[in-house]
Order: C-alpha cells, then structure tokens, then sequence
C-alpha cells in the first residue's frame, strides 16, 4: 500500500434557518445484538457499516496508559477482521465505509500531527483541510464529511467546504447519504445538539428529555442513529418517520450505547460499555432488525 498526498481547500458553507423537532419517543426490543470484538484486542469500536453488512472501526491491543499501545483499523468483511494502518502512522482509526468499498479515517502522523485518509483498493490518499483533519463518513458519491477543529466540513469534488450551525460555538459532521443530506451534532450556549443539513437548511436533531445529542449516521431512507444522554444513563437512538426509538445494547451489564451508523437495510452499528462511568473498555456491536 503506498500514500500520496492530496491538499485541499476550505470555504464557507451557506446557513439557513434552524428548525426543532419534537416528537415523542418510544422504545424498541426488536433488535439482534452481535458483539464484535477483535481478536486479542482490549478495546474495540465500531463506528461505520455499509449495505453488504461490511464494518470498519479502531482497536487498542495494549491499555490506555502503555506508551507502545497504538490504535489501529480495521474492516471486518464475511467473517474475517483485516488490520489498516496508514503506514509509517503512529495510529490509524477508520470511521466510515460506503458502498464502493472506499474507507475514510484518519491517522497520526510521526510529529503526532492528525490528518485524515481515504483507502481504496490498498491506496491511502491523504485528506487534508487544515490541522486537526478528522473524516467521519463517506457516501458512494465520494463525498465527505467530518471535523476540522470546530468546524465540521464537506470535501467533495477535490473542494473542502466548512458546516457550522447558526451561532454555535462547535459544530461537527458526522454522516452524509446519496441524496447528500449531511447528520451532526453543535454546541451553544443551551448544550448539545445533533442536527440534520439539507441544502443548505439546518433541523436541530434532540431526543426528548436529552440533555446533549449527537446524531451520527444518515441512510438512504433518511434514518438517523445517534446517542443522547437522558433520563437514566447515555442511549442510542434510531430516528425514522418523525419518531425516536431508543436502541440500548441488550448484553447483560451494558450501561452506555453509542451508534456510528446505520446502513439501508437497517442494521446498526456501534458501541457499548460494560462500566456505569463511561470509559475503557468499550466493545464494538451490529444489530439486526
């Protein structure tokens, strides 16, 4: 596998008007929980997935405090896990994989630097909006979003395009579909947020009673996943038709849930923790419907 360097460029992201949406919500058990875990790894998460059930995500073999722990990638396809790692990188994490097969992550570099990537066919090419690079999902068009600092960002067509809400103080992409709808979540002055971004429009994305939301992952249906911290600990959350359904892991223990994707079948995908405080170490899961 061989790297080659792409620079980009950033530039403003037209903003219109914020929307709240409030519906009520209602719980699901019609779920098949699947751990993953990697094999000899202490900590595993996985964060994308795409309509052939393929998975990608990050894992730590060592703990969080061994100075020769690094994390690496890694894509789970029929069965069998295959480690990427951004060579020469000092850690590597993959976020998202779309249909074509294309992983996006990002990496650290030997001055410990954060730069993003995208794999395709065993070729890394470097995405690079600024400092601080960090690609979270990718559609089939080849677009991109993620996080640049306080800004999330588009890059698509080889142009890099900032994403901030209204008056936020931080703003993050996360999850862009075919129709190139783009999930996320902001902070201001009233907390968390996740949000949805259509042509230009932002819709504020909370659960109700969340005290702080982050939406994730889009399909092609307009499914939204995410996580929100409410009433009794930190949730998942499937948002389809105007209606939030909570989705926790079912594994016995499980306190925390996180979800990083839903591909167009529906299947989830994510992250939970055996630990009432958050923390290391968390174990990857897919769940059916």
């Amino acid at each position: 596998m061989k790297l080659r360097s792409a620079a980009v460029f950033c530039a403003s992201f037209l903003v219109v008007l914020a929307i709240v949406i409030g519906v009520s919500a209602r719980r699901a058990d019609s779920y098949t929980f699947t751990a993953i875990d990697v094999p000899g790894a202490t900590v595993t998460v996985v964060s994308g997935i795409n309509d052939r059930g393929e998975v990608v995500g990050w894992y730590r073999t060592g703990s969080s405090g061994d100075p020769d722990s690094a994390d690496h990638g890694f894509l789970l396809a029929h069965g069998h896990f295959t480690t990427i790692d951004v060579p020469g990188s000092r850690g590597t994490v993959a976020e998202g994989i779309n249909n074509r097969g294309e992983i996006v992550g990002y990496y650290f570099d030997q001055a410990a630097a954060q730069r993003g990537f995208l794999l395709l066919r065993g070729v890394f090419t470097t995405i690079e909006c600024g400092a601080f690079t960090e690609p979270r999902g990718i559609n089939d068009r080849g677009d991109i979003v993620g996080r640049l600092e306080n800004h999330g960002f588009l890059f698509s067509k080889g142009k890099c395009t900032t994403i901030d809400f209204p008056g936020a103080s931080f703003s993050s992409a996360f999850g862009v579909n075919n129709a190139g709808q783009v999930v996320g979540f902001y902070s201001d002055a009233t907390g968390r947020h996740g949000f949805l971004l259509v042509h230009g429009a932002f819709t504020t994305i909370d659960p109700p009673q969340s005290v702080a939301t982050e939406a994730i992952g889009i399909n092609d249906h307009d499914d939204i996943v995410g996580s929100y911290e409410g009433s009794g600990g930190h949730h998942g959350f499937v948002f389809s038709n105007g209606q939030f359904t909570n989705v926790d892991v079912s594994f016995p223990g499980a306190f925390f849930t996180n979800i990083f994707g839903i591909n167009n079948s529906g299947e989830i995908a994510g992250e939970y923790d055996l630990t009432f405080e958050r923390g290391f170490p968390p174990h990857g899961f897919v769940a059916t419907p």
